[in-house]
């Protein structure tokens, strides 16, 4: 079945009726998701539905265990079905229309619906888990490269399965022999001497960046990308201070007017990265606007969720940037409540 980007409208007909009442099921539950009942447009000839934002919760995007080498169902491409009611009597409704959304939100009219991976600069450290995506494959084929000129072939099996979070239960899983979606991890410090690993059209160069974080994020496409932060990096707690004031005998110098009860900390980071090519850098966007981003400390082999905190994107090239090469600062901070007492 057709692969359709959640961005762009879906507009299903019911028919001439004035009004029609609807049901829209998805990967063949028969539970429905949403009952409506559609009115026709004045002046129109069919009655038609828009049900882009009805499916648009149903689009998981999870972040998989990095730390688990093979296949992770993080990301799925349902299938959507829409009904309406029979005008017989008695007889079951009537299937209008199938589609399957993918959490594409690129806004990109040529973009390949299938490919769900768009890496900014394809740099991957040792010790950073390689992530891939798709939508639309059952198998994924990895060819690794090692520094000795050989070559491996690694196929990983999307197949069915199941191991997104916990909002979404096996209702959602695919038969291996449909069309399959998500991701594929590899762990680059399992092979000895690896240089590259190549799945489809994506090139990944493993080196030592000696980097300390890297960001994994979901990319405009819905998939899961990763980049090394490979220049300086910065680290700050912000605080806010509640206090309260008291009576106090200031004949002792030790006696305290002012009690600092609570601290709110909110640690963040400055994150600059390293001097990019002017395609690595338009796809920086893909990062910067992501709305799920995660920071992981390659030291302490920790991820944390974290918030962007930049408010603008910049598409910058040597052109536009002075005739230099683009670089940015990401500003992120910790996507978690901390206090000190």
């Amino acid at each position: 079945m057709e692969l359709h980007p959640i961005w762009k409208d879906y507009v299903v007909s019911l028919g001439s009726s004035d009004e029609t009442s609807f049901s829209i099921f998805v990967n063949g539950i028969d539970t429905a998701i949403y009952h409506g009942v559609a009115h026709k447009r004045p002046g129109a000839e069919e009655n038609t539905i828009r049900i882009n934002d009805i499916c648009a919760d149903y689009l998981a995007h999870a972040l998989p265990n990095i730390a688990s080498q093979g296949a992770s169902r993080n990301i799925i491409a349902p299938t959507f079905r829409v009904t309406m009611a029979n005008p017989e009597a008695g007889e079951s409704d009537i299937v209008v229309d199938e589609v399957r959304f993918t959490n594409d939100w690129s806004y990109e009219f040529d973009h390949d619906p299938s490919v769900a991976s768009a890496p900014i600069d394809g740099i991957i450290d040792p010790r950073q888990p390689l992530i891939y995506s798709t939508y639309n494959d059952v198998s994924v084929d990895a060819m690794l490269t090692f520094d000795d000129g050989t070559t491996m072939r690694l196929p990983i099996a999307l197949g069915s399965g199941a191991d997104f979070n916990g909002d979404f239960n096996n209702d959602f899983a695919i038969s291996v022999n449909g069309s399959a979606s998500g991701s594929v991890i590899i762990a680059p410090s399992a092979w000895e001497g690896l240089e590259s690993v190549a799945i489809g059209d994506v090139v990944y160069k493993v080196q030592d960046t000696c980097a300390r974080y890297a960001l994994y994020y979901t990319n405009a496409y819905g998939g899961w990308d990763s980049f090394a932060i490979q220049s300086i990096a910065k680290q700050k707690d912000t605080l806010t201070k509640h206090t309260n004031t008291k009576r106090y005998d200031n004949t002792h110098s030790s006696n305290r007017g002012k009690d600092n009860y609570l601290n709110e900390v909110v640690p963040s980071w400055e994150l600059n990265t390293h001097y990019l090519t002017d395609e690595q850098s338009l796809r920086m966007h893909h990062l910067l606007g992501s709305t799920c981003v995660y920071l992981y400390d390659m030291e302490r082999d920790e991820m944390w969720p974290v918030t962007i905190t930049d408010k603008s994107v910049s598409y910058l090239t040597a052109k536009n940037n002075g005739r230099q090469f683009p670089s940015y600062t990401i500003n992120v901070e910790l996507a978690r409540t901390r206090i000190r007492r």
